[in-house]
C-alpha cells in the first residue's frame, strides 16, 4: 500500500492510526468494488444471453454462480483488475486476512435476487434530466454503512442532481454565448476536468450536453462515437478514492456500451486515480514497484503536464483528511496567505532538502501579506476546498488563454476575514463572476431566514438536504462561476461580480436553479445584483456581511492571554526525578542528595549519570545539594492524560530540562486548561484538565497551559487570566460587574474573586463544548490551523448549563481527584459497576501474580483485547446514541490468566492528546519495563476507573452536542468581546 500512498501524494503515515484506517479501508473498498463492478457486468452478460436464447427459441442457460475468477473476465478497469489479482495471491490473502472476506463477498453477491437488483439499481442513460441513476449515488450510503467515521473524515457528500445539472448547463451556455464556442461542451477543443469526480455525476451530465448537441445537429446515430472520443481524450475525471473511481469507470463503460461504443480494452477512459492537488509542476522522485500503479501515475502526470484544460467543474471536498499538506499543496495555500515560500537549504550540505516524495521542502520568507496588508493574525485557510480553488485558478486563470471554473463549495470565502487575498486573486484573474449563494448556514444564521427578508424566521435548509440525508451540510454553500476571456487582465475592481441569494427549503432552492437554465435567470429565482468589491471592503463577494460562525468566535488565546508550556524533565521516567510511587521518589532523592560525594551519589542511583542535553550531572548535584532536600518539592505531575506521577520539582539550574518557573509561581490552588494550538491529530484538539504541575507532552505535539489565574508584574495578587476587554464585555453581560464613576471604573476588576471564579466557569464552558463530538466533527479542518475557537453563549441560562456539564467533564478528566460520584451520575451505579473489573480466566479469586502485565502494550505492541457482543445488562443506554461505546465490548488481558472485563471497543480505542490512552498507560507499566514488578492494587483500581471515566465521557457526547448546537446558534463574536484582530 506504500505505492498507493506515494502515487497519490498522501502525506500521512501508514503506521499512524488515521493513515492505517484510510489505507485498510481503501484496500477493502478496492477489492469489493472491483468484485461488484465485475459482477454487474457479468450479470448483464448473463441476462443478455438469456434474452437471446428466448428470442431464438433455444434452451435458457442454466443458472450460474459468479466466481472470483469471473472478475478478471468482466472487470474493464485494468488497474483494478491487476490490483485484485495481486491481492488474490495466496501469500497476500494470508497476510491481509482477506480470504474469508472475499469468499463471503462472493457468496453475498450470489444471494442477490438479480432481476430485482436490475429493476431497482438503475444505471445512467443519455436522456436523464434531474433524476439520477441509483448507481451514481450508491457510494455515499455504502460508505455510511461500511465506515461512517471515514465517510465524515473524507466529506463524502451526495451532490443533488439538480445542482450538477445547473452547473454543467450554465457552463455549456457560457461557452456558447461568452466564449464563442457554438457547440459548448461538445466542441472538440473543450477539455473538461472534474478534479474530484467521485462516482462521475458531473462527467455524465457533460455527456448529456454533448449528446444534446449531436441531436440538435441531426447526428443522433453518432452520439456513441462522439462520446467515446470525448471520454478517451478530453473529458477528464480525477479521483483519489478507489471505490468511487471504480463506479465512475463502470458508469461510463455502461453508458458507452449502451450507445454502441463499447470502450476498446486497449484504450483507457480519461478517469484517473490521482491526487488533483499535486503533480502539476513536478512529480518528484516517486518510486513505485506495482506496474499498474506506475502506469496509472504516469498517465495522470501526462494529463497534468499536457492537457489544455479550459473548464474545471465539480464539488471539491471541504475538509482536509491528510494530517499535513505535502509541499505542492502547501504552496497552493501559501498564495492565499500572502506567504513567499523558498527552498529550504541544508546548512551543512548546502543542498535543497527534499520530502518523502522527492519534492523540495519549502520555508517561509518574510512576513505574511495577509497580516501586513489586512491585519489578519489568525487565518483559517487550510480547508481542502481552498486548495482546489487555487488549483483551478492556476489552471484557468493563469495558464489557459480562456476558460471557466464552476464550483459548489463552502461559502465562507465570500466574506471571511481570512480570505481577502484569495478574493482579490480571483478577481484579478477572471473577467466575470456569477455567485449563486445557496445559504443554509448553521453557524451564521442557524439555518433560519434572517430578519428583514421574506419568510424571516422560517427554515433555511442546506441545498444538500434530501430525502436520503435530511442533515445536509452544516456550513453555507454557494455556486461560483468564474469566466476568463481571451483578453488582457484587468484590475480586480473592473471584474463584474453578479450575486444573488437563495433562501428557504432545499427542494425549492434546487428547483429555482433548474428553472433558471440556461441563462441562470428565471421566474423562480431572484435576479442577479451587481457587487463592487474594493480594497476598503476587503474584496468581499457578497453585498451583506453576516457575522458568526467558527471564524468569528474568539480563539482560546484571545480569551486567555497568558499561557506557558508544561514542565519538561527529560530525565527518563524511572530511576531519577519522577516516579509513580511518592515514597520511593522521596527515598531516592533523599539518598541521592544526602550522599557524602558525587561518586557515592551516582553509585546509589546511576540513572542520574545518564547523558541528557544541557545536563551536567555533577554540577546539578552540587547545586541542588547546597539548596537541600525539601519534601514540599515532591509534587503531583500530570505526565500524560490520566497518568499522574510524582516529580521532585526543583526550578533552579538544569535539574529539570525545562522547569518553567512561571508555572511554579502560579501552581498552588490553581486550575489549568491544557490544550494545543494547531493540533496534528483530532484527539489533540480536545483539552485536558489539570490542577497540578503538568508535563509538556500531555499532548503529543506539546501542550500549552492556560492557567485560571496568574501573577502579573510585581503584584502578589493573582489576576483572572482573561483579557481586560473580554472581562468587561462578559462581566457586564452576565451582571458580574458594572461600570462606576470611581477611579476603579468597574465594581469588580480582574484581581477579584468574582473575576477569577468566572474564568473557572468559562473553562468549564470550554471543556463542555470542545469535548462535544459534533464540535470536533464540524470543525476538524479549522481546529488544525489555529487555537480552538469557542462559541460563548449569550443566554445566561445556557451558559450555566454548560458550566454544570463542563464540571462533569473536568471531573472525569482530573487525574488528581476521585470521580466515582460523577461516573455513577452519568452511567448509573449498576452499569458503572459492570465496567472494567479485573478477573481471572478460570473465574477464581485474584492472586498477587495476576497483577503483572506480561502482554505487550508498549510501542508497536497491539495488546490483547478480545471482543465479544454486548449483553442486555452491559449494553450502553440507548439514550446516549447509537454505537456510543462501539459495536461490541471486550476483555482486556494483561497476562494469560487475568483481564479487565467489559471494556467497550470505543473505550479501548479512545484517544486523547494524540495517544491511545489505555494502551499507553498499560505499556508504561509492563513488567519488563519496571523490573518485573506487578501493578499495585491502587494502580489496578485507578486503571479500572480510567475505563469508567472514558465510558462516561463518551456517554456524555449526546448531551454535549445539544448544548454546543444551542451555544453556536447565538454566541458572542470576537468583535462583540472587544477583541481586535
Amino acid at each position: 500500500m506504500d505505492d498507493y500512498r506515494q502515487a497519490l501524494g498522501l502525506s500521512f503515515d501508514i503506521d499512524d492510526e488515521k493513515g492505517d484506517r484510510f489505507f485498510r479501508s481503501s484496500l477493502v473498498q478496492t477489492a469489493f468494488y472491483s468484485l461488484f463492478a465485475a459482477w454487474v457486468l457479468w450479470d448483464k452478460s448473463k441476462e443478455e444471453e438469456r434474452i437471446k436464447a428466448i428470442a431464438k427459441g433455444r434452451p435458457v442457460p442454466a443458472k450460474t454462480r459468479f466466481e472470483i475468477d469471473d472478475a478478471h473476465s468482466y472487470l474493464p478497469i485494468p488497474f483494478l483488475d491487476a490490483l485484485l489479482h495481486d491481492i488474490r495471491h495466496p501469500k497476500r490473502l494470508k497476510a491481509l486476512g482477506l480470504e474469508d472476506h472475499l469468499a463471503r463477498a462472493i457468496a453475498t453477491l450470489n444471494r442477490v435476487h438479480r432481476p430485482l437488483f436490475r429493476a431497482r439499481m438503475t444505471f445512467p442513460t443519455i436522456d436523464e434530466q434531474t433524476t439520477a441513476a441509483a448507481i451514481t449515488y450508491f457510494y455515499e450510503p455504502f460508505l455510511e454503512a461500511f465506515d461512517p467515521k471515514l465517510r465524515d473524515d473524507l466529506g463524502v457528500w451526495y451532490t443533488p442532481p439538480e445542482i450538477v445539472r445547473y452547473q454543467v448547463r450554465r457552463v455549456h451556455h457560457i461557452l456558447k454565448t461568452e466564449l464563442n464556442l457554438p457547440r459548448g461542451l461538445a466542441n472538440p477543443d473543450v477539455v473538461v476536468l472534474d478534479p474530484c469526480c467521485g462516482t462521475g455525476a458531473y462527467l455524465l451530465e457533460v455527456a448529456r450536453c454533448i449528446a444534446d448537441e449531436a441531436k440538435a445537429d441531426g447526428d443522433e446515430s453518432a452520439i456513441g462515437l462522439e462520446l467515446s472520443r470525448a471520454f478517451h481524450e478530453r473529458v477528464i475525471g480525477f479521483e483519489i478514492l478507489t471505490a468511487p473511481f471504480a463506479v465512475a469507470q463502470l458508469q461510463l463503460y455502461l453508458l458507452l456500451d449502451s450507445l454502441g461504443a463499447k470502450p476498446d480494452p486497449d484504450k483507457r477512459l480519461t478517469i484517473f486515480l490521482t491526487n488533483s492537488l499535486s503533480g502539476w509542476r513536478d512529480s518528484g522522485d516517486v518510486k513505485l514497484t506495482f506496474p499498474e500503479m506506475r502506469e496509472e501515475f504516469d498517465a495522470s502526470q501526462e494529463v497534468k503536464r499536457n492537457a489544455k484544460i479550459i473548464v474545471v467543474i465539480g464539488n471539491p471536498p471541504y475538509d482536509a483528511f491528510a494530517g499535513a499538506a505535502q509541499a505542492e499543496e502547501a504552496e497552493l495555500v501559501a498564495h492565499y496567505k500572502g506567504v513567499e515560500l523558498i527552498d529550504d537549504i541544508d546548512s551543512k550540505t548546502k543542498q535543497v532538502k527534499r520530502n518523502e516524495f522527492g519534492n523540495p521542502k519549502k520555508k517561509q520568507r518574510g512576513q505574511s501579506a495577509l497580516y501586513f496588508d489586512y491585519g489578519v493574525r489568525k487565518q483559517l485557510l487550510d480547508d481542502l476546498y481552498i486548495r482546489f480553488f487555487r488549483m483551478a485558478e492556476e489552471r484557468i486563470g493563469e495558464v489557459a488563454k480562456f476558460g471557466i471554473v464552476s464550483y459548489i463549495s463552502n461559502s465562507s470565502y465570500l466574506t471571511g476575514r481570512s480570505h481577502p487575498i484569495m478574493r482579490k486573486s480571483l478577481l484579478s484573474n477572471f473577467h466575470d463572476v456569477w455567485i449563486d449563494n445557496l445559504n443554509g448556514d448553521k453557524y451564521k444564521t442557524g439555518k433560519l431566514i434572517p430578519e428583514g427578508l421574506s419568510g424571516a424566521g422560517t427554515s433555511d435548509q442546506s441545498a444538500f438536504s434530501t430525502d436520503m440525508d435530511a442533515r445536509g451540510i452544516q456550513p453555507g454553500t454557494a455556486i461560483i462561476t468564474l469566466v476568463k476571456r481571451a483578453e488582457a487582465k484587468t484590475e480586480p475592481t473592473a471584474t463584474a461580480v453578479h450575486y444573488r441569494d437563495f433562501w428557504g427549503l432545499a427542494n425549492a432552492k434546487r428547483a429555482a436553479l433548474v428553472a433558471a437554465l440556461p441563462t441562470g435567470v428565471g421566474n423562480l429565482s431572484a435576479p442577479y445584483d451587481l457587487v463592487t468589491p474594493t480594497r476598503e471592503n476587503r474584496w468581499r463577494l457578497s453585498p451583506t456581511m453576516v457575522e458568526g460562525g467558527y471564524e468569528a468566535w474568539p480563539a482560546l488565546d484571545e480569551l486567555f492571554p497568558t499561557s506557558y508550556q508544561g514542565v519538561e524533565p527529560s530525565r527518563g521516567l524511572s530511576g531519577t526525578v519522577i516516579d509513580t510511587d511518592k515514597r520511593e521518589l522521596t527515598r531516592r532523592i533523599q539518598h541521592y542528595l544526602g550522599a557524602s560525594n558525587f561518586d557515592e551519589a551516582i553509585s546509589l542511583h546511576p540513572a542520574f549519570s545518564e547523558q541528557y542535553s544541557r545536563y551536567d550531572a555533577q554540577k546539578e548535584w552540587d547545586s541542588v545539594r547546597k539548596i537541600g532536600f525539601s519534601e514540599s518539592k515532591i509534587v503531583e505531575n500530570l505526565l500524560f492524560p490520566f497518568d499522574q506521577r510524582y516529580l521532585y520539582y526543583e526550578v533552579s539550574g538544569k535539574w529539570l530540562n525545562e522547569s518553567r518557573p512561571e508555572f511554579d509561581k502560579n501552581l498552588k490552588g490553581n486550575e489549568f486548561f491544557v490544550t494545543v494550538p494547531e493540533p496534528r491529530k483530532l484527539s489533540e484538539s480536545r483539552p485536558v484538565f489539570s490542577s497540578t504541575l503538568t508535563n509538556r507532552h500531555v499532548h503529543e505535539r506539546g501542550s500549552a497551559i492556560l492557567p485560571r489565574e496568574v501573577q502579573e508584574g510585581f503584584s502578589a495578587e493573582r489576576y483572572a487570566n482573561l483579557s481586560e476587554a473580554v472581562w468587561r464585555a462578559l462581566g457586564v453581560h452576565f451582571k458580574l460587574t458594572e461600570p462606576t464613576e470611581t477611579a476603579r471604573r468597574f465594581t469588580f476588576l480582574r484581581d477579584s474573586d468574582v473575576a477569577r471564579d468566572f474564568v473557572g466557569r468559562l473553562f468549564r464552558v470550554g471543556f463542555a463544548i470542545l469535548h462535544a463530538p459534533a464540535y470536533q466533527a464540524e470543525h476538524k479542518s479549522a481546529l488544525s490551523a489555529d487555537w480552538a475557537h469557542l462559541p460563548i453563549p449569550k443566554d445566561p441560562d445556557l451558559f450555566e448549563q454548560l458550566v454544570a456539564k463542563g464540571e462533569q467533564v473536568t471531573r472525569l478528566l482530573d487525574a488528581n481527584r476521585d470521580a466515582r460520584d460523577v461516573i455513577d451520575i452519568v452511567l448509573g451505579r449498576e452499569r458503572a459497576a459492570l465496567l472494567g473489573p479485573l478477573k481471572r480466566d478460570d473465574g477464581s479469586n485474584l492472586r498477587p501474580g495476576d497483577l503483572k502485565i506480561n502482554v505487550t502494550y508498549w510501542g508497536g505492541g497491539k495488546g490483547r483485547w478480545k471482543p465479544r457482543p454486548f449483553t442486555i445488562d452491559d449494553a450502553p443506554n440507548e439514550m446516549w446514541g447509537a454505537d456510543v461505546w462501539g459495536e461490541r465490548t471486550g476483555d482486556l488481558y494483561i497476562n494469560d490468566d487475568a483481564f479487565f472485563s467489559h471494556v467497550p471497543e470505543a473505550v479501548w480505542t479512545y484517544q486523547l492528546g494524540g495517544y491511545p490512552v489505555l494502551k499507553k498507560w498499560l505499556g508504561y507499566r509492563q513488567a519488563d519495563r519496571r523490573d518485573n514488578n506487578s501493578l499495585t492494587d491502587d494502580e489496578r483500581k485507578w486503571f479500572r476507573q480510567m475505563i469508567q471515566r472514558i465510558a462516561a465521557l463518551l456517554a456524555l457526547g449526546t448531551e454535549l452536542d445539544v448544548l454546543y448546537q444551542q451555544a453556536a446558534a447565538n454566541a458572542f463574536t470576537a468583535a462583540e468581546l472587544g477583541i481586535d484582530r
